[in-house]
């Protein structure tokens, strides 16, 4: 008896490995996709840190400029 239920226990490994490989397979690819995506992120969080941290050193140069030229309001209008 105990050979007959240790059979069919013997026999389920081969799909199971397969289930492995394929569950093996599907996580590097969700891993890879993972690290795309974070890559992607990143790129887009530094760009857009690049971008508003230029934002602010234009309006910090507006604004410290105009108490140079506080008697001439038409030259910040100019620039």
């Amino acid at each position: 008896m105990r050979p007959t239920t240790y059979n069919p226990s013997y026999e389920s490994p081969p799909p199971s490995n397969n289930s492995q490989k394929s569950y093996r397979i599907l996580s590097r690819l969700i891993f890879v996709l993972f690290v795309l995506v974070i890559i992607i992120n990143i790129s887009i969080s530094f760009t857009w840190l690049v971008l508003n941290s230029q934002l602010p050193l234009v309006t910090i140069s507006n604004f410290t400029l105009p108490p140079d030229h506080h008697n001439h309001p038409n030259d910040d209008q100019t620039i």
